[in-house]
């Protein structure tokens, strides 16, 4: 798992901890500030960072099977669209009514180019001459 996060706090606070028993393993300072207090506090982090990385991990599962799931209906759909070409062909009505773009509907790039730079010619030749 990429996304485990990790606790920079959780982290200093096991060396305070570690630090603070051994000066007194009962300190307390009153008003809920005691070694016993900051222990508890430092476990409850430590539990839900695991939950939190413990979701992070199912929804990486979770992620990766929509992908999958994704991938394998992007794959059935295109095959559906050959098979509806190779029954009917790529040029009839069926094919257009599955998502197909009809042979004789394509204009080529080349062409689309060749009419566009044609009729651009012919629009400047008209304005010369009026």
């Amino acid at each position: 798992m990429k996304n485990q996060r990790t606790s920079s706090v959780l982290t200093s606070i096991d060396a305070r901890i570690t630090g603070l028993r051994a000066i007194n393993p009962h300190l307390d300072f009153g008003n809920d500030r005691s070694l016993a207090g900051l222990t508890t506090t430092a476990e409850q982090l430590r539990t839900k960072l695991a939950e939190h990385n413990n979701l992070l991990a199912a929804l990486e599962t979770s992620r990766n099977e929509l992908n999958a799931l994704e991938d394998k209906a992007d794959t059935l759909s295109k095959q559906m669209l050959k098979g509806v070409e190779f029954q009917y062909g790529q040029d009839s009505h069926e094919y257009e009514l599955a998502g197909g773009t009809k042979t004789s509907d394509r204009i080529r790039k080349m062409m689309k180019s060749r009419l566009q730079k044609s009729s651009k010619g012919q629009s400047s030749d008209r304005s010369t001459v009026a």
